[in-house]
């Protein structure tokens, strides 16, 4: 994913519409004026190509897994989660249309086509004459639709998609980028000539003069229409496509378009932009919104059903669920500092720490109030030990403890040589441990008061940068260049299960769901498992498309990650 503002735009109705970005989704509940977070139940997408919706709740997005295999994603729920089905094809799909709330096609490489007739709920293969890969494809009615190849070929079905039919080529080698009917016989497509337009249900087309290369187009009504498209040749019609006039956008390359209901319409380029007159004018009715999200550093359960996760990048975030991680929504942050680690002491009262901040909530996350603020103490982890006593480490051995459930927090003398510490995990109400970014590990006995240094460590150069207990004697710690260390003693001794490799990745994260399984994130986008506590670990999952670095479990059942770009992940089965 690239901080591009998304690689493709489809509206459910005048309000509710998602934007794909690589593998995450946003969605929208007010016709694209702002954006936030959907839920993905499944972490094996690379990249969404296109996303259609058969009706006001249904929605059909294809693309590809990471071993470059198809994904087709359907959602019930106008775009708030989404879920794998079979995708009827064996070659990535490239686009999909429908023609009524139940027929539909998708199209992709190798000339494959799949069909279906319940809504996307199943799909199966259609007869198609070409081995040519497959660009776009759109219905005039819940009969007739046309495809376009690679070559400039067309091919056009008159039964919903089961079987289709060469036309003959039109134009120049370059394949239809983007095709949309504007009515049952009125049908307009684009590509590096421009835009060319049937008037018969797309058995022949005719190239508009004037017209110049262009990737995709979207039409509000059958008289309101935007096609979009680099060098400034973007373009809007009032008048069903007879005349095409420049589109005053401040973007000049632009690559994905959707309308929400006849006069709202988004544009996507390196940002957002939005029209709610049918693209005449722009930026003072819909203003530009950068979607660059940012990075989840922490989670945490506080309760069964309630969790909230923290970061940021250039900005701060906090999103929170309150229905095991199925939707999420942005709380209202009193800081502007990005936020490093997020714990609750009970169901209710939690703490979020970052650069100079101490956050606290006493409503499981709803609200959040400054605790603490000192610019010149950056916090890094907080845990805690019981639902009094906590305690958050930062740089040059800065280690905080609260006795009153956060609402206070007062610096304790230690001797950690100026070490920055990094991560931090209680096993019981008296003891825990602290990791640093010299390798350090230290230990206290006393709930936080004192800690002294353990036997074992990762080394000098290396970062711990997540610890986590299976139970109150077994304990993983990882950090950069792919270390694991492991305790059998509460963290007393530490013995080496992957050395510290300079060509490795860094493990970004680890968490048990049970004393014996347990996962470990890896930043590569890799999820390793243990099942005997920690002992080994296997990678029984695809890589995912980018790096995670937040893992909690509510139960042996119920977990959540989380990552670059707000990107959050659930399972409901313990991973297995």
């Amino acid at each position: 994913m690239t901080p591009a503002s998304g690689t493709a735009v489809a509206f459910a109705d005048a309000t509710h519409g998602v934007l794909a970005n690589g593998a995450a989704f946003f969605r929208t509940t007010d016709g694209g004026s702002t954006w936030f977070l959907a839920t993905i139940d499944t972490a094996d997408v690379a990249g969404i190509k296109d996303i259609h919706f058969a009706s006001p709740t249904v929605g059909i997005a294809v693309g590809t897994r990471p071993n470059n295999t198809p994904v087709t994603l359907r959602s019930a729920d106008a775009g708030v989660t989404w879920v794998t089905v079979p995708s009827g094809t064996t070659t990535p799909l490239m686009a999909v249309s429908f023609g009524s709330a139940t027929v539909g096609a998708a199209v992709g490489a190798a000339g494959e086509i799949a069909y279906t007739t319940d809504g996307g709920q199943s799909w199966a293969p259609a007869t198609v004459p070409t081995d040519l890969s497959l660009q776009s494809v759109a219905f005039a009615s819940a009969s007739i639709a046309v495809a376009s190849a690679s070559t400039g070929g067309l091919f056009r079905t008159t039964d919903g998609g089961k079987v289709w039919t060469a036309l003959a080529p039109v134009g120049t080698s370059s394949a239809a980028e983007s095709i949309k009917f504007s009515s049952a016989t009125t049908g307009f497509y684009v590509n590096g000539d421009g835009i060319r337009r049937s008037d018969d249900a797309g058995v022949t087309w005719s190239l508009i003069p004037g017209t110049s290369s262009l990737h995709e187009l979207d039409f509000g009504d059958a008289m309101h229409g935007v096609a979009v498209g680099p060098f400034g040749n973007s373009v809007v019609t009032f008048d069903g496509g007879v005349t095409w006039t420049k589109l005053p956008v401040t973007q000049p390359d632009l690559h994905a378009v959707s309308f929400a209901g006849a006069s709202t319409v988004v544009v996507l380029g390196q940002v957002i932009q939005r029209s709610t007159d049918s693209g005449k004018t722009w930026g003072k009715t819909g203003p530009t919104v950068l979607v660059v999200p940012p990075s989840i550093n922490s989670l945490r359960y506080a309760d069964a059903k309630t969790a909230v996760a923290v970061g940021g990048f250039t900005d701060t975030l906090i999103l929170r669920t309150t229905d095991r991680g199925i939707t999420w929504g942005e709380v209202m942050n009193p800081t502007t500092d990005q936020l490093a680690a997020v714990d609750f002491a009970s169901p209710k009262v939690g703490v979020a720490v970052g650069k100079g901040v101490i956050l606290r909530s006493v409503d499981g996350g709803a609200a959040w109030k400054v605790a603490a603020s000192d610019s010149s103490r950056r916090l890094y982890a907080v845990r805690f030990a019981s639902p009094t006593v906590g305690v958050s480490t930062g740089a040059l051995g800065l280690v905080l403890r609260t006795t009153d459930a956060g609402a206070t927090w007062n610096p304790i003398a230690s001797s950690f040589g100026g070490a920055s510490l990094t991560a931090v995990a209680f096993s019981s109400p008296t003891e825990g441990v602290i990791g640093a970014d010299n390798g350090g590990l230290y230990r206290t006995t006393d709930a936080g008061l004192t800690w002294l240094p353990t036997v074992g460590g990762a080394g000098a150069f290396q970062t711990v940068t997540s610890i986590g207990f299976a139970d109150a004697t077994t304990a993983i710690a990882v950090g950069s260049h792919g270390f694991v260390l492991r305790s059998s003693d509460g963290g007393a001794t530490w013995s080496t299960i992957t050395a510290a490799n300079p060509q490795a990745p860094d493990v970004t994260a680890v968490a048990f769901a049970t004393p014996t399984l347990g996962y470990a994130l890896v930043a590569t986008g890799i999820i390793r498992r243990t099942i005997d506590g920690g002992k080994t670990w296997s990678e029984p999952f695809p890589h995912l498309p980018s790096t995670f670095a937040a893992i909690d479990f509510a139960d042996a059942k119920n977990g959540l990650i989380g990552g670059v770009f707000s990107s959050i992940l659930r399972t409901t089965t313990g991973g297995l």
